[in-house]
Formats: C-alpha cells, sequence, structure tokens
C-alpha cells in the first residue's frame, strides 16, 4: 500500500487481516434454497474457505428491519457464504465488498426445484425463515408464485452481472460442473469434489415425525406421513406420539403453575 508520502510501505494487516488470517477473495452463493447451497458450502469449506451458511433467519428479519450492519460483521470476518439472506442481497454485496465472486447455483428446471422445495417444506413444517425468503409457509397452493419468483430471480441476478467475470451461473448435477466450478475458484480440479450433500432427506420419517411434533407442528406431521410409504403406519405412530407429547405438556405446565404458586408465598 502506498503512504501519504507516496512511498509504497508494507502492511501485514492488509495481506492477512487483523485476526491474523490470510485473507481471501470472498465467494458469496447466490442460487436460492435447494439449488444445491449446501453442496456448495461443502465444497467451499474443502477449499479451505472459512464459511458461514446463514444466519438464515436472523439474517432474513435483520434484512426486513433494515440491521444490515449486523450482517456486515459476520461478512467482514469470513470468507464464504450461502443460503438466505446473501441470495437476496447480492446488489449490496457486489458494492460492498468489490472483487468478490458470485455464484448463482441452479436445477434443471423450474419444476425440480420446486418438487424438491416442497418435499423440504414437508420435513421442515412452516418456519419463519420459508416466509421472510419466499413470502408463504408452505409450497403447497402457491406453485405458480414460487415459480415464477424462482424464475424471476435467476433473469435478474443474470441481467446485474451481465458482462462481468466475477459472475458464474451452475448447475452441480451437470458433467462439466466440477470443471467450470474450479477454473472459476482458481483451483485444481483434483482438489474440489462434488458432494451432493442433503442430510435433512436423509433422516428416516420417525425423526422428522419425533421433530416436527416437539415443534409442535402436528398438522405438518400428518401432512408429512400422508406423504410416506405405509402413510396408515406413520399416522398411527403419530396418534400414540401425540397422547404423550400432549400428556407431557399438561404435566409440564401443571408444575410449573405449582412452582409459581409456591414461589409467590
Amino acid at each position: 500500500m502506498l503512504a501519504s508520502s507516496g512511498t509504497l510501505i508494507f502492511d501485514p494487516q492488509h495481506i492477512w487481516g487483523t485476526s491474523g488470517r490470510m485473507k481471501r477473495t470472498k465467494v458469496f452463493c447466490i442460487g436460492l434454497g435447494k439449488t444445491g447451497t449446501t453442496s456448495m458450502s461443502a465444497i467451499l469449506k474443502q477449499l479451505g474457505h472459512l464459511h458461514q451458511t446463514g444466519p438464515i433467519e436472523q439474517g432474513l428479519v435483520w434484512r426486513e428491519v433494515g440491521k444490515l450492519d449486523r450482517l456486515w460483521k459476520i461478512v467482514d470476518t469470513h470468507d464464504s457464504f450461502d443460503d438466505f439472506p446473501y441470495p437476496h442481497l447480492y446488489r449490496e454485496l457486489f458494492n460492498r465488498y468489490p472483487g468478490s465472486k458470485f455464484i448463482l447455483t441452479i436445477r434443471s428446471s423450474p419444476e425440480i426445484w420446486l418438487s424438491s422445495l416442497k418435499k423440504h417444506n414437508l420435513r421442515m413444517g412452516p418456519t419463519t425463515a420459508q416466509f421472510l425468503a419466499y413470502g408463504c409457509y408452505s409450497a403447497e397452493g402457491h406453485e405458480a408464485e414460487l415459480t415464477k419468483l424462482y424464475e424471476n430471480h435467476i433473469d435478474q441476478v443474470r441481467e446485474f452481472f451481465l458482462g462481468y467475470e466475477n459472475f458464474i451461473e451452475i448447475d452441480l448435477a451437470q458433467p462439466n460442473a466440477q470443471d467450470k466450478l474450479a477454473e472459476f475458484l482458481g483451483a485444481d480440479p483434483a482438489d474440489l469434489r462434488m458432494p451432493i450433500t442433503n442430510t435433512a432427506a436423509s433422516k428416516s420419517p420417525k425423526f422428522i415425525i419425533d421433530r416436527l411434533i416437539r415443534k409442535d407442528f402436528v398438522g405438518s406431521a400428518i401432512q408429512f406421513a400422508k406423504h410416506q410409504g405405509e402413510p396408515e403406519v406413520w399416522l398411527e405412530y403419530i396418534s400414540g406420539k401425540i397422547d404423550r407429547h400432549y400428556r407431557n405438556r399438561f404435566r409440564l405446565r401443571k408444575n410449573l403453575n405449582r412452582l409459581l404458586g409456591l414461589s409467590k408465598r
């Protein structure tokens, strides 16, 4: 860097940063959820990036209430990023972090993306993050709006980055994805493995149903069960499970009320 006198001086923080960690070009994955963002996270970690997923719900809330300064503190101290709120903020990120790289992950068709989102909704139930990201708690009944949202996001990102070399659009399921991504990131293709990771999808129906019931998403648990093989077996399982669940909740509430009464006395 240059001193005020015009003399070239060496500043270790310019290369290593205040934390003592070597600075990297920041990489933002700005594809919507269910486009391979979890796989992108694994790839970037493989390459040694200090990676950050989200914070999804918190980041979306910060965006809604205009508190992006809280998100910038996270971005300033990490190398690469995926999931929300980053797909909604690519313009701000482009202007705030010049020289960064942007990766738009896509699926081979809007229909495949929507199908994947629906399965994700069944596993997770209604969430605040889902609503803030897509404008609805469930993909069921909102297929047309969500398909349009997906297509608009791709079109708008393409238009914004038209002519820029720090942008790439990629479908990780395509045969040439590994070489294309390695070239963009300046990595050796041999060092870049292409994981197709989706830990939630690998969970058993019992695990997902139990989790939904613990979160009081009983309706979501029933909907999920109806989409499984032998749904009558899982509906019977839910029937017994919610009896115990609500008995435990009643017992807990009763004990808390008793404790509150004792504390007042």
